[in-house]
């Protein structure tokens, strides 16, 4: 099969189906990629930037809350290497914002990505030993900018502690997944704004180098950056 045949059958358009097996009303449908790819380490790295009750790993299960333009809810994915697709479940309130949330989520596990162009470059360059260990290994994307930046700034576990203590909360009818992710309106003041309270930001046990970050961060939105969804995360070692 052509690369250009490769790509147009990773864009043809999902097949919803009603799903089962999971409280409350859920979508599924499929998103195609070219194989390999190394799922347990994609979801196990996407777990590790993700907070408790925002992000789960279930098995060979990657499941999380979702906010985007105003609709809230869930999803969970899951590869099947064998069809070359990875099968999403989303909650049906998500069915208005389908197209946007689908385009995350292929930035998000990297589907676009030609993995045997990838890998063969990598073991001609030397690598060939951890490529034949790790097929179709992936650089993991982010749901959302802020998200992501907020994660690089504090690291894993005061990401966790912020996202307790500011997400919003929300029923998925799943028990791990119970908190949207932070946002800047969800920020102390509950809006972005230059003069953020680093009183507040002190009481979630942030150090004062990381409030100064967060304040900059934040002075950086109010005066027009949005960080891109699809930003790529940084390894642990660059942090």
């Amino acid at each position: 099969m052509s690369p250009s045949s490769l790509r147009r059958r990773t864009r043809t358009s999902p097949r919803l189906e009603l799903t089962a097996g999971l409280p409350g009303d859920w979508v599924r449908l499929s998103l195609p990629f070219r194989p390999p790819l190394a799922w347990t380490e994609l979801i196990a790295s996407l777990a590790r930037d993700t907070p408790p009750g925002v992000g789960v790993v279930e098995g060979a299960r990657y499941g999380r809350t979702v906010a985007l333009q105003g609709c809230r809810g869930a999803v969970f994915l899951e590869a099947a290497e064998a069809t070359a697709h990875v099968t999403v479940h989303l909650t049906a309130a998500l069915l208005p914002v389908l197209m946007p949330l689908l385009a995350r989520l292929r930035q998000m596990l990297d589907l676009d990505a030609e993995p045997a162009v990838i890998d063969a470059h990598l073991a001609e360059n030397g690598l060939a030993s951890l490529v034949t260990l790790h097929p179709g290994l992936r650089m993991p994307g982010a749901f959302d900018g802020f998200e992501v930046a907020l994660g690089e700034l504090l690291g894993p576990e005061l990401l966790g502690t912020v996202s307790h203590a500011i997400g919003e909360r929300i029923d998925t009818g799943i028990a791990v997944l119970d908190r949207l992710a932070p946002t800047a309106e969800r920020w102390p003041e509950a809006q972005i704004k230059a003069n953020v309270n680093k009183r507040e930001l002190g009481d979630l046990g942030l150090t004062e180098t990381e409030e100064n970050a967060i304040v900059k961060f934040m002075q950086a939105l109010s005066d027009g950056f949005e960080p891109p969804a699809g930003t790529q995360r940084l390894a642990p070692g660059l942090r």
